[in-house]
């Protein structure tokens, strides 16, 4: 049948690929605006997403579960405009004082806070933690942070450093020029967070 996500071979298009062949992903479905079209065609509460549970029966809804949707001029190297960098330290306990040496062992927490308006979020959940994936964490500008007066015997790491998305306003909808429905989130009004525990 005509309904669901299939991949069509557009030929002959001379205005879109130069005559080459050009592949697309079309859906059709009778969905709703506010439901996510199963690659078989069926329907379901676009809050059901990419929510860690299968939904659809062909498992379609938790498949490319991205957080970051980048352009192609998207570089992590530079700087995002006008970027102010929120700075929180939480000290857990204090291990060991050392007065004889000036020396103090404590367990802390930093966290960074910032907006890249470069960015759009996808699939961010409101009552959820929103982690990235390896591969989004390495490829999004992040603030450098530098450790001064810091022994690197007494550091090592007690939880693996990770970025968070804060959904902080209401989403929008994508357009029917995506073969997926999905609820997309500004880079400006909803910040990025980095924190790691240390000792």
């Amino acid at each position: 049948m005509l309904l669901g996500k299939s991949t069509w071979t557009i030929s002959n298009d001379r205005e879109c690929s130069s005559g080459k062949d050009l592949q697309v992903n079309v859906s059709f479905s009778t969905c709703q605006s506010k439901q996510f079209a199963c690659n078989s065609g069926h329907c379901i509460d676009l809050e059901a997403r990419c929510d860690g549970t299968t939904t659809c029966a062909d498992g379609s809804d938790e498949i490319d579960c991205r957080t970051v949707q980048q352009t192609s001029r998207y570089n992590k190297n530079i700087v995002p405009p006008n970027i102010i960098v929120f700075f929180q330290l939480k000290i857990y306990e204090v291990l060991n004082i050392d007065v004889s040496n000036g020396r103090v062992h404590i367990m802390f927490e930093v966290m960074l806070d910032w907006f890249d308006p470069r960015l759009i979020f996808i699939n961010l959940k409101t009552e959820s933690v929103n982690r990235m994936s390896q591969e989004e964490y390495e490829s999004v500008w992040r603030p450098l942070l530098i450790y001064k007066n810091m022994e690197p015997s007494l550091s090592p790491l007690v939880e693996e450093p990770g970025i968070m998305v804060h959904c902080m306003e209401e989403s929008t909808l994508s357009g029917i020029e995506q073969a997926d429905r999905a609820v997309t989130f500004s880079g400006a009004k909803n910040s990025l967070q980095w924190s790691v525990t240390m000792r």
